[in-house]
């Protein structure tokens, strides 16, 4: 067995190798290969240079101006670690300033006064949330990021700038997206119009503002290497300034699940099993490929490094819990809507209900809070 100064010895070569060599020039390790030698350097890679996520990401503020959280949607944890960065972000990151793809950019002033009044109105914050391209996004959790910065914002100090969370989203609409009838062309430009929104929001309110900003989106948004994507396009536009993170997901696969999926999980547990947040860009795993994930369809050169450059893993996939559903959230006014996607969406079925207030116990009983599991 290998004493722990010489695995790290290997990590660290590793990490050498790759970061004097450009990516495309460094031979990629696939994941049905991976040597027992390399295995061992990932492992003390992750001991070594490991951090708790939030720390991690509070971290990356020193040396980068807008933060990229990508995430799978839905994701408890995820969630959860976003409202516990609010607090450590405000206080010693110096980030004002949270960009979330979860409201829209027309509610970011109406949201400003919400998280900065006196009292906390949950349901003023749930018309918000109403207002969101998806008719059947009322999930606490995410509800529960707009009330850690409120919370902030009413135990900072007088004369102290505040807390902001500022709609990147425009009007695109999924209910009509789906059933207005658009033709193939017009829907892709549909959607380069919002992305091209998303980027110039970020670029508004936080580069041409001066301000640091966390931003919380999905995670094929976040890419930083694809096409005009949010990520790619504010990458090129300010380098090094920006810096995306990914959160552990199930990565899709032809016929099933990625590999890299379980390869990330069992050296994680040989790491000690704790949440961690760690550079891949750089490391002995940032060279690994996964020719059967879909991502890698619109990777250069297929290195899980493009996919990512930082990664939060916090459990296993299998570990992961659903967010919860806020009660009351379907109201008649998004009924019909909100009927289609769940639907469509598979959320529930047609014959399950026949209101609002159905509906919303459909999907009450479909992501029930963590007390009733």
């Amino acid at each position: 067995m290998r004493s722990m100064q010489s695995l790290v010895a290997v990590g660290m070569a590793l990490v050498l190798a790759v970061g004097i060599g450009r990516a495309e020039d460094v031979e990629p390790i696939d994941v049905d290969a991976v040597t027992p030698a390399q295995r061992e350097a990932m492992c003390a890679y992750l001991k070594q240079a490991g951090k708790t996520p939030v720390q991690y990401v509070q971290g990356k503020f020193a040396e980068h101006d807008l933060v990229i959280l990508g995430e799978t949607h839905q994701v408890y944890e995820t969630c959860r670690l976003v409202s516990d960065l609010v607090e450590p972000l405000y206080q010693r990151a110096g980030v004002r300033l949270l960009l979330t793809e979860f409201v829209r950019n027309r509610n970011s002033e109406r949201l400003h006064e919400l998280l900065t009044a006196e009292t906390w109105d949950a349901e003023a914050v749930h018309d918000v949330m109403r207002d969101w391209a998806w008719p059947t996004w009322g999930f606490a959790e995410y509800r529960d990021i707009l009330h850690a910065a409120w919370k902030v914002n009413r135990a900072r100090p007088e004369g102290t700038a505040p807390f902001r969370v500022v709609g990147l989203d425009n009007d695109w609409n999924q209910y009509a997206y789906a059933w207005s009838g658009l033709s193939r062309k017009d829907k892709f430009e549909n959607r380069m119009a919002r992305e091209e929104h998303l980027v110039a929001v970020a670029e508004r309110e936080a580069f041409a503002a001066k301000q640091k900003a966390l931003v919380h989106i999905g995670f094929s948004h976040s890419l930083t290497g694809h096409g005009i994507r949010f990520g790619t396009v504010l990458t090129k536009n300010h380098g090094d300034r920006v810096f995306q993170v990914v959160m552990h997901s199930k990565l899709p696969a032809r016929g099933g699940v990625a590999p890299l999926t379980g390869l990330l999980e069992s050296i994680w547990v040989e790491a000690g099993s704790q949440p961690v947040g760690f550079d891949v860009v750089g490391s002995p795993l940032g060279m690994l490929r996964d020719r059967s994930c879909v991502f890698w369809n619109y990777l250069k050169n297929g290195r899980f490094q493009e996919m990512a450059q930082g990664y939060v893993l916090l459990a296993p996939v299998d570990a992961l819990h659903k967010t919860t559903w806020i009660p009351g959230f379907i109201n008649e006014a998004q009924f019909e809507r909100a009927r289609k996607v769940a639907v469509a969406a598979r959320m529930a079925k047609e014959d399950e209900f026949d209101s609002a207030e159905t509906l919303d116990a459909c999907l009450q009983r479909l992501f029930p809070a963590r007390d009733a599991e």
